[in-house]
C-alpha cells in the first residue's frame, strides 16, 4: 500500500500535465493535429468546398494577379485614349498566341485555354453585340453552350454535364483576335504606358477563291479576369530559340503584338469605317492616330515645337568668326581713340583756344 500510494500521485501528476500541455495548444495547431489524424477527404463535397474556399480568400486579398506584373491603370488618369486594335495570329509577332494548334505535351494556345476556363466556370464570357463595343455587365454574359450552339462546336451531353474534345475546338480557325487597349498618362507616377482591357477572338472560315473569308467574333473576355490565369500560360517566344518561354500575360503587358486599329472611342461615337470608308482613307486616319499617340507620348517632357528650341540654343552659341570681328574690334578701338586725343594746330581763330574733348558726356 505504501508502493502504490506514490505512484497513483505520479499517474495523477502525468495526467494533469498532459491536460494542461493540450488544453495550452493553439487552435491552429489543434486543427492541424486534427486534420493529420484524421483520413484525407476525398469527397467531392469536400473538394468543392476547398475549391470555393480558394477564391474567398483571393477576394479578401483583392490581388489582381499572385505575382502582378504590371500596375493597373488609375482611375483618375490625366491622359488616356481607348483603341481597339485587329491582330493576325499568322504574323510572326502574334504567332505565340496561336501556336499550338491542338494541345499537346501540357501546351496549349491562348483560345484553348480561354475557352477551358469559360467552361469550368472561371471567367466570363460576354456577348459581342452589333455595335462591336464590349459590354461587361451580367445582361450580356453568354454561357459556354450557347457559344457551342451558335458556332456550330461539337459535344456530348451526359446526364446534365458536357463533355467537349479538344480536337472539335476551332482553335485552328481562330486566326485573329480584337484587342481593347487604353494608352494613358499615369500623372502619379509620370509614367506613359498601355494596358489592355478586353479580348475577342474571331474565327475566320471560308475561301471564296478570291481571298475573302468570313470573320466571325465569337465573344468578349475581360483582361482582368482572364489575367490570373493567363499568367500561367506558357508561350514560345523564339522561332531561333525554342527554350525562350514568355507567359501570355507578359506578352500582353509588354505590348509585344502587332495589328492595326480599327476603332477608337470619339465624341460622334463614329466606328472607324463611317469615318473612312474607303481603304486609302482608312490608312490615313489610322496613321493619323498613331501619330498623335506618339506626339503626345513625346510632349509630355518636352517643348511643343523642336524648331524654336533649337532656335534658342543657336541663338547662345556664337560662332568662331563673329568673336574674332569682336577681337578685333577692341584691338582697333583704342588707335582710334587716341588719334582723336591728338591736338589740332592752333589758329588764328578766337575758339581756337577751346580744347576738343573726348569724353562722353550725359546730356
Amino acid at each position: 500500500m505504501q508502493h502504490t500510494a506514490p505512484l497513483s500521485r505520479l499517474l495523477l501528476l502525468f495526467g494533469l500535465a498532459f491536460a494542461l500541455h493540450a488544453a495550452a495548444q493553439p487552435p491552429a495547431r489543434l486543427r492541424e493535429a486534427g486534420n493529420s489524424a484524421s483520413p484525407v477527404a476525398t469527397s467531392a463535397t469536400d473538394n468543392a468546398a476547398r475549391s470555393v474556399a480558394q477564391p474567398a480568400a483571393g477576394k479578401v486579398l483583392g490581388s489582381i494577379r499572385e505575382f502582378p506584373t504590371a500596375a493597373t491603370m488609375p482611375q483618375d488618369a490625366a491622359w488616356r485614349r481607348d483603341i481597339y486594335r485587329e491582330i493576325d495570329l499568322t504574323r510572326d509577332a502574334n504567332a505565340p498566341l496561336y501556336y499550338p494548334v491542338t494541345p499537346g505535351a501540357g501546351r496549349e494556345n491562348l483560345f484553348v485555354c480561354l475557352f477551358h476556363l469559360i467552361l469550368r466556370g472561371k471567367i466570363n464570357a460576354y456577348e459581342y453585340t452589333p455595335d462591336a463595343i464590349e459590354h461587361f455587365d451580367e445582361k450580356h454574359i453568354v454561357k459556354g453552350k450557347k457559344i457551342m450552339d451558335d458556332n456550330h462546336i461539337f459535344y456530348e451531353a451526359n446526364d446534365g454535364k458536357m463533355r467537349v474534345n479538344d480536337a472539335d475546338l476551332p482553335s485552328e480557325d481562330v486566326k485573329r483576335y480584337y484587342i481593347k487597349e487604353s494608352v494613358y498618362f499615369n500623372q502619379h507616377t509620370g509614367t506613359f504606358s498601355t494596358q489592355v482591357e478586353a479580348l475577342c477572338p474571331l474565327m475566320v472560315s471560308g475561301d471564296f477563291g478570291d481571298g475573302s473569308s468570313q470573320t466571325t467574333p465569337l465573344f468578349w473576355v475581360k483582361y482582368d479576369e482572364a489575367a490570373p490565369y493567363l499568367a500561367k500560360l506558357s508561350l514560345m517566344s523564339s522561332n531561333l530559340n525554342n527554350a525562350a518561354e514568355i507567359s501570355a500575360d507578359d506578352f500582353f503587358n509588354t505590348n509585344r503584338y502587332e495589328g492595326p486599329i480599327y476603332q477608337t472611342k470619339n465624341l460622334q461615337d463614329r466606328t472607324l469605317a463611317q469615318i473612312a470608308p474607303t481603304d486609302s482613307a482608312r490608312t490615313k486616319v489610322r496613321e493619323q492616330i498613331e501619330a498623335e499617340i506618339r506626339t503626345f507620348q513625346r510632349n509630355v517632357w518636352m517643348g511643343d515645337s523642336v524648331k524654336t528650341r533649337n532656335a534658342a540654343d543657336t541663338s547662345k552659341v556664337e560662332s568662331p568668326d563673329s568673336e574674332h570681328r569682336k577681337v578685333a574690334s577692341r584691338n582697333v578701338a583704342p588707335e582710334k581713340l587716341k588719334k582723336q586725343k591728338a591736338p589740332k594746330p592752333q589758329t588764328s581763330s578766337p575758339r581756337s583756344s577751346a580744347t576738343l574733348s573726348v569724353r562722353r558726356q550725359r546730356h
